[in-house]
C-alpha cells in the first residue's frame, strides 16, 4: 500500500514489509512518483528479486522522482544504485486469522 510521503506498507505471506519514504533530491513535484514505484516494483518482481529488494528499488526511484519534473525526472539505474542505500525496510511476521 502506497502511502505517498509516509512510504509504504507490503504484506508478502506472513510478513509485514514498512518502507519509509525517501526524496534525495528534495521534492520538487510528486505527480508521477506512485506510478514511477509501481513500475520499479513491477520489474523488481518480475526478474524474481525478493520482497526487500523489490520495495528498496522502487521507494528509491519515486523518491529519486520527486526531486524532478515530469518524464525527465524518471530515475536511471546509476541514480538508483547511488541512493539505494538510504531505504530502509523493516520487516516483522503477523498473523492473519
Amino acid at each position: 500500500m502506497k502511502c505517498g510521503s509516509k512510504g509504504v506498507i507490503a504484506y508478502d505471506d506472513n510478513r509485514k514489509y514498512v518502507s519509509t519514504a525517501i526524496a534525495p533530491k528534495g521534492v520538487m513535484d510528486p505527480r508521477g512518483a506512485g506510478d514511477t514505484f509501481v513500475g520499479a516494483y513491477l520489474h523488481c518482481i518480475n526478474n524474481d528479486l525478493d520482497m526487500t529488494t523489490s520495495l528498496q528499488w522502487a521507494t528509491t526511484a519515486a523518491g529519486i522522482k520527486v526531486g524532478g519534473r515530469s518524464i525527465i525526472a524518471q530515475p536511471s539505474i546509476t541514480e538508483i544504485k547511488k541512493h539505494i542505500k538510504n531505504s530502509l525496510i523493516t520487516e516483522s511476521s503477523f498473523q492473519n486469522n
